[in-house]
């Protein structure tokens, strides 16, 4: 069959109960500082002596602006705070 496609309905909620996928790990749970304890999917693909470390939650919006800005793009301070004065970019503060 040319371009034929498989797919069916997904209980998300019965598929995070599976056994299988708790066996494997392939949904975690973590804490995330604004939304609380939330749960995201693991890795897919794993080898043989993989061991899922301390996984962390996904960045807030703006987390790591001054960072990319500065380590990645190589921007001096004086123009990010240019930026982040104008409302251009916005960095989150996360206390």
């Amino acid at each position: 069959m040319e371009g034929f496609l498989e797919f069916g309905d997904l209980n998300e909620a019965e598929t995070r109960r599976h056994r299988k996928v708790i066996h494997n790990d392939l949904i975690l749970e973590m804490n995330h500082p604004t939304a609380g304890n939330i749960t995201v999917p693991g890795p897919a693909v794993r080898f043989s002596d993989f061991k899922v470390s301390n996984p962390k939650p996904p960045p807030l919006i703006g987390q790591h602006t001054v960072a990319i800005l500065k380590n990645l793009l190589g921007y001096s301070e004086s123009y990010i705070n240019e930026l982040l004065a104008a409302g251009i970019v916005d960095q989150h503060a996360h206390h």
